[in-house]
Order: C-alpha cells, then structure tokens, then sequence
C-alpha cells in the first residue's frame, strides 16, 4: 500500500476516534467554523462543571443524533410549576442551630441570585447553622423597605428578628463570603457532584437534584405575584405552546456591565431553526423572548419577519441598568419587576429553552425548569476575551 495512503487513512481513523470520545464526554461542538459564533463553555459563568454530561435536562449541538418529537399545540398556563400554590414545603427557618454563629447572605443586585441559593445550601450543610438575608449593601432603593418581601415569602430568619439582633449583640454573625461557595465543584453544587445534607435528611442527592429542589422550598413568590404574573402571561401565549429565548446583557460577579461581552443575532437565529427541526416538527412555534434590552428583540424581527416573537418589551420597551436601580422611582421598580417575573415564568414554563450562559437569570430560568424526558435547555455563549 502506497505510503501516502496508509497516512491518509491513519489520519481518517484518529479523527473518528477523537469526534467519538467527544460525543462520548458530551462536550459542546463547534459546527461553525465561523469564530464569531462558536459555543464555549466558561467555568465562572455557572453552575455546570466541564465534566462529562448526563442529565437529561441539558441540549447538546449533536442534534442529528435526537428524533424529532410530537408537536403539540396547546399549552395550559396552570401546568406550569410556578403558576400554582407551591407543592413543596417550606424551609423551617427557625429549627436551625442558634447557639452557632450565624451567617448573613449578602443580597447584591438581583433577585435570581445564585450566590443567594448556594449560601443558604451551606448554611444548613454546616451543622444546619442559621441564617437570614443581608439587603444592607444591595443596589434596591431604600424607600422599598425590605426588598425581597416585596416579591417572595421571607428567606431565612428576618433581618430586624430577636434571633438576629441577640446574635449580632454577641458578634456571632459572620457575612458569607462568595468564595466559600463558588471556589471548587461541590461547593456550586455542579451537575453529577453527590451532597448529603442532615439536617434535611438528604442523602446522596444530585449537584443539580439539589438546587433545583431548594429554590422551590425557598424562593417563592407572594400568591398575588404569582396569579398576576400567569396572567400576563397566559394572555401573551393564549394556550399555545411556545420556545422562550433569553437575550440578556452579560455582567461580571459584581453585578457590573461587561462590555466586552457581546453575542450576535445570527446565533440566535441559527439556534432557533435547529429547535424548530427537532421540537416543533418543522413549523415555526410562538417566540417568547425576554430580555433587558428591548432592541433585541427588535433586531431579531427585523432578521426574520417569518418568526411570531412575543415580548413584554411589548408593553415595556424601557431598558433597565442594574447599576442605577437605586435612583429608580417606586413606578419604575414596580413595571421592572412585573416584567421580569412574567419573563421568568415564560421561561420556566416553555417547551424549550435558549439561554446565554454569562447571565444569572438562565440559569435560575433552567433550575425554576421541570425535568423533561427530552433535551430542552440550550445555552449560547457570547463572544469575549
């Protein structure tokens, strides 16, 4: 055989080896080979590991290898987890250890903030010590007193409590540092990481098992916000199914504006068609996309007028930055708020979701998710150092 040709075949058999173990570890790959619209994934940007995936919650690019599932058309608001009286029960905030040292969950900038979720996983890890939600350096405007409660049922011990205030005389209250649970895999909880918690009785549960189960025991929403927002919502979707899309600006840890992060419509639309292919039979679904910067959406229309998107940009074209709510009237915050929780619940609740990685709000979007028998989370990455 001819030297050329035994190296030609050489060749041919090491990259099938290679694309077989990168299907194997479930890694993203790259279909494009136009930089600007190729997916990475970054470990600072969330709750996911690099290891290999197998939960069937996420998508992956190897859409070829998926049958294209049955449509169905109707979709009933009253089906989604959120839009009903929470089916879990409680946190008891108070059968925490009050003899320990107490911790103070700093509140920054959001309401869909991890590092909120995963301190309250620690707290109770940690000899089931007690805790309560410090909104003294958060970015909320004063005059909204007690921010959270404005929105959600109390998380944790109330700041102004006897328990709080008898802790803080004694100096047994310690503000929980970020790194103490964000520096390696099993404190973010990633997927496949195994936690057993006592004080909850949780024996060997799942990274991803876990957060999803303690965000629906601790974050949830005031009964009238949570019948107004299904709504609003089901008057955008009027009983049909729907693909949700998250186009959001991206931020650093700070809750700061990273400029240097940007993504590209093209993506977007690249990715919609696939899903139509794979979960609506071909047939261009209802779009609903959620975003804090309403000429998205916009660019989007302008692309492909073939596309039914459906926004609260629609109502409320106002942009909003993070970096100036606290000069925001009572008005403002209340349409802000209104709008970004019916966009959560969109998302929550859709068939399929596209969201980019760099932002909070997907992934809280993906844990608020029920688990479906199909892949229905796809995440896009911005370009960016």
């Amino acid at each position: 055989m001819p030297l050329l040709l035994r190296h030609s075949i050489l060749l041919v058999a090491q990259v099938i080896i290679l694309t077989t173990l990168d299907s194997a570890r479930g890694e993203t790959l790259d279909r494009n080979n136009d930089p600007s619209s190729q997916l990475r994934r970054r470990l600072l940007l969330d709750p996911r590991s690099v290891e290999a995936k197998t939960n069937e919650h996420f998508a992956d690019r190897l859409l070829e290898s998926y049958q294209p599932e049955p449509t169905t058309k109707v979709y009933d608001v009253r089906e989604n987890y959120w839009c009903k009286p929470a089916q879990l029960p409680p946190i008891d905030y108070h059968s925490c250890d009050k003899k320990r040292v107490m911790n103070a969950i700093p509140l920054h900038a959001e309401l869909t903030d991890k590092f909120m979720l995963l301190s309250v996983i620690k707290s109770i890890e940690q000899e089931n010590a007690c805790y309560f939600i410090d909104e003294t350096e958060s970015r909320f405007p004063e005059h909204s007193g007690s921010f959270l409660e404005n929105y959600l049922e109390p998380i944790g011990l109330a700041a102004d409590s006897v328990d709080v205030m008898l802790a803080n005389k004694k100096k047994m209250i310690e503000i929980m540092p970020r790194a103490n649970v964000w520096n390696n895999a099993e404190d973010r909880r990633v997927e496949n990481t195994i936690n057993t918690i006592e004080a909850l009785q949780y024996h060997n549960v799942e990274g991803h098992e876990l957060k999803r189960n303690i965000l629906k025991r601790i974050w949830r929403p005031i009964p009238k916000l949570r019948d107004d927002t299904c709504t609003k919502l089901q008057d955008h979707i009027k009983g049909e199914e729907y693909l949700a899309i998250s186009i959001n600006k991206c931020y650093d840890t700070t809750g700061e504006y990273d400029e240097r992060y940007q993504y590209f419509i093209d993506d977007y639309v690249q990715k919609i068609d696939e899903i139509v292919q794979l979960h609506f039979g071909g047939i261009n679904p209802l779009i609903f996309a959620a975003t804090d910067s309403c000429e998205y959406v916009e660019k989007i229309r302008e692309r492909r007028s073939d596309f039914r998107i459906i926004s609260e940009c629609d109502r409320n074209s106002h942009d909003y930055t993070r970096r100036y709510q606290t000069e925001w009237t009572r008005e403002e915050i209340e349409q802000n708020y209104e709008k970004y929780f019916v966009e959560l619940f969109a998302m929550a609740g859709a068939k399929v979701l596209i969201g980019v990685s760099c932002t909070n709000i997907s992934w809280f979007a993906y844990f608020m998710r029920e688990k479906t028998e199909h892949k229905t989370f796809y995440v896009l990455e911005p370009n960016g150092p």
